[in-house]
């Protein structure tokens, strides 16, 4: 078993208190947030830790993220840039874009986190399973238009139907790139690789923000 599908002795237990809904035993002893300019409540499932735009753990799992997706890109033979600068005149830009997906367009791939518990999320979330992925997708295809693939993870687990469509695509891409691979050998180790990797980034994404920074880094 390879690091990257193997988690850690406290990697595993928050993970297991996470899926089962159960208090965190690092939130445990903190009421308020720790990181600067934020003094929202913690709430012991550690919603708002995994969510504070405020602390360093939710960029750095994105990135991971977004590392973890450009890697199985690459596996399945194909050409990939993270961050591609110079696609839009403006601010915008996707996170990975892909040369020659399909019938010669390229594809642009734009990673992003929700959390379906947030007061935001929870009325239309609790009706109807994936509907925070759903509501963040349709953010990110209003943003990069129809060219862009968002590939939406819930905290909870579920992924967004565009995430689900894309790594189907990408298997029969490695079907055809890559010797001797199948489409459900690959998609079994992009989905060991990506569940893995999500629940370490979770992890580190509680214990960064549960740690925090009040002051400017110099």
């Amino acid at each position: 078993m390879t690091q990257h599908l193997s988690l850690s002795p406290e990697e595993f237990t928050l993970a297991a208190h996470m899926r089962l809904g159960l208090p965190l035993p690092l939130a445990r002893d903190v009421t308020t947030c720790p990181n600067r300019n934020c003094s929202a409540e913690v709430d012991e499932e550690g919603f708002h830790l995994l969510s504070c735009g405020k602390g360093p753990g939710r960029v750095r799992l994105h990135d991971r993220m977004v590392r973890v997706w450009h890697g199985l890109v690459l596996a399945a033979g194909l050409q990939a840039f993270i961050e591609k600068r110079d696609q839009y005149s403006d601010q915008r830009r996707p996170d990975i874009a892909v040369s020659n997906f399909r019938a010669g367009k390229d594809l642009h791939l734009d990673f992003s986190a929700t959390n379906p518990c947030l007061p935001s999320n929870v009325s239309s979330a609790s009706r109807t399973p994936g509907a925070a992925a759903e509501k963040r997708e349709r953010v990110k295809c209003l943003r990069y238009g129809d060219c862009t693939g968002p590939l939406v993870f819930e905290h909870t687990g579920r992924w967004g139907p565009a995430a689900i469509r894309f790594l189907d695509c990408l298997a029969r891409q490695a079907r055809v790139n890559v010797p001797d691979v199948t489409v459900a050998s690959f998609k079994r180790f992009c989905l060991q690789r990506l569940a893995c990797e999500w629940q370490k980034g979770l992890v580190l994404t509680l214990q960064q923000n549960r740690n925090g920074w009040r002051h400017e880094l110099p």
